[in-house]
């Protein structure tokens, strides 16, 4: 078993019998207004097959211009048995934003990330222990526009990701269907996706319970074993100078 650290992975494997290769990071969505804004969160959520827990920053740099970044951990099955997977995904992006009015903000961020993963099989064809690891990278854009209020948060998001494994190596019984879905990976090394999504918090201006609905659609080649769909919950804690004053405007009291 390759016990090598996963660098960064929308990943894996599932509670089941089939195995996938991609998932979504939840995606990180600041919605800053002024300049030193400081936002930081952790959620776990997934899909279909494969749980995940994601952790994430991001931090105003300009009253303009912001950086973030997010790390994702994804495991499917159990590593006692013989059918599991683990990965990593980790990310960094750069990005403008731009309030609109009292409560609107508009921002982009555009970002490059790593990934890698490893699964285990259960094979019915042989008694062996079969397995396989995959890296890839991703580059993505995500624009956002959404509304920011003292106890709640809202926003659509509309990204485009590009995803190319570079690394495959396939373990696997060459009758088996697992060894099939690897190779149409390898065959189609890049995806282009498509992944909008609705994100809603509420709380306390510095800290909001967050939760997210993802959706992922391989525009280039829908018939690899991708996660189509991430629902994620979590708490996520943002600072800013405006919180501090005493009629402040926006997302303040």
């Amino acid at each position: 078993m390759n016990k090598t650290p996963l660098i960064a992975a929308f990943l894996l494997v599932l509670t089941g019998c089939t195995h996938y290769y991609y998932i979504p990071a939840t995606q990180n969505v600041p919605l800053f207004k002024e300049k030193n804004e400081y936002r930081a969160s952790v959620s776990t959520g997934g899909g279909n097959e494969i749980n995940t827990t994601d952790i994430q920053a991001a931090y105003s740099i300009t009253d303009r211009f912001a950086v973030m970044s997010n790390f994702m951990l994804g495991k499917g099955g159990e590593k006692s048995s013989t059918n599991w997977g683990r990965g990593t995904y980790l990310d960094a992006a750069f990005g403008y934003f731009k309030p609109l009015e009292t409560y609107g903000v508009f921002e982009i961020f555009g970002g490059v990330g790593g990934s890698q993963q490893h699964h285990q099989y259960q094979l019915s064809s042989t008694s062996y222990k079969a397995t396989s690891d995959l890296s890839f990278t991703k580059i993505f854009i995500q624009p956002s526009i959404g509304l920011t209020f003292s106890g709640l948060d809202l926003a659509l998001t509309t990204a485009f990701s590009a995803v190319t494994f570079h690394k495959i190596s396939n373990r696997t019984d060459s009758h088996d269907d697992e060894y099939d879905a690897v190779e149409n990976i390898s065959a189609h090394r890049t995806s282009f996706l498509f992944e909008p999504s609705l994100t809603l918090r509420g709380g306390w201006k510095y800290g909001k319970l967050q939760l997210q609905i993802l959706s992922s659609e391989n525009f280039s080649h829908s018939n690899v074993r991708f996660e189509k769909l991430k629902v994620s919950l979590g708490f996520t804690f943002a600072f800013a100078q405006r919180f501090r004053k005493k009629n402040p405007t926006g997302s303040g009291k």
